[in-house]
């Protein structure tokens, strides 16, 4: 336990994270794990790195090192571009199906874009103001109400 301390604060100095055990129900400052040093699920690896830890093993320990590229295997679920996905059965990444391409049943769509079912085409999310017949067919953050796409009203700022 020489790179923790006992949390008396909310705040965890620089270069540590703050971690809760579960079997003492206590928190604790733990140093930010280093590229290349072993990892868990509940470790903060160093700045650009994350645990390549088989998520689906219970207790699994893996490494701090950069998001896989596609064709690299992904361990940990996660690829280093939102444009990659981490196919299930291959267990690598695989880049995602652009704008009018025909989707296979496997391989999602980019995150702009969804499946159409007239077409069985990689389309564009609608934008704002657009025509829609579901919240999965606007863009992240816009929601399809009496079929447009719409923003959510601005929330009040703080006093």
């Amino acid at each position: 336990m020489g790179n923790e301390h006992l949390v008396t604060s909310s705040v965890c100095d620089t270069g540590t994270f703050c971690r809760y055990d579960a079997i003492t129900a206590k928190a604790a400052c733990k140093l930010i794990v280093a590229e290349g040093q072993p990892c868990d699920v509940q470790d903060s690896c160093a700045l650009g790195t994350i645990c390549l830890v088989d998520r689906s093993v219970s207790g699994a320990t893996g490494v701090c090192g950069k998001a896989p590229a596609e064709g690299q295997p992904c361990p940990a679920g996660i690829c280093d571009s939102p444009l990659d996905y981490c196919d299930a059965v291959g267990k690598t990444c695989v880049r995602r199906l652009a704008v009018g391409v025909a989707r296979t049943a496997a391989t999602p769509c980019v995150a702009y874009a969804t499946c159409s079912a007239t077409t069985g085409t990689c389309v564009p999310l609608a934008e704002a103001g657009s025509a829609c017949d579901a919240d999965t067919r606007c863009l992240s953050g816009l929601s399809c109400t009496n079929g447009v796409c719409v923003g959510h009203a601005d929330e009040p700022a703080c006093p």
